[in-house]
């Protein structure tokens, strides 16, 4: 069983999440900038996931007037938690 995780802007600087639909959307509708890139009310946004979810995921966020394309490197490989990464691999594709 897992244990629910703390919201997006709530986490630690040194806690790792995956990322859900759900936090996207939480997480930039408290972000006036990004609301307003994207336009329209968060709830009406269209979050897909693309990726095959392997090493990264990658999401896009459709508002209004536009889209932004998300992607968060995974710590492991999906495929094979044997194949685990150090979190120094997520920081860089985080940069």
């Amino acid at each position: 069983m897992t244990s629910p995780q703390a919201p997006l802007g709530a986490a630690p600087q040194d806690e790792y999440r995956i990322l859900r639909d759900a936090d996207l959307r939480d997480y930039f509708a408290g972000l006036p900038a990004v609301v307003a890139q994207l336009g329209g009310s968060p709830a009406d946004w269209s979050i897909s996931e693309v990726g095959d979810g392997n090493l990264n995921l990658v999401f896009i966020v459709k508002g209004t007037n536009s889209g932004i394309a998300v992607k968060q490197a995974l710590p492991m490989c999906a495929l094979s938690a044997r194949a685990g990464r150090c979190r120094s691999r997520a920081r860089i594709m985080n940069i």
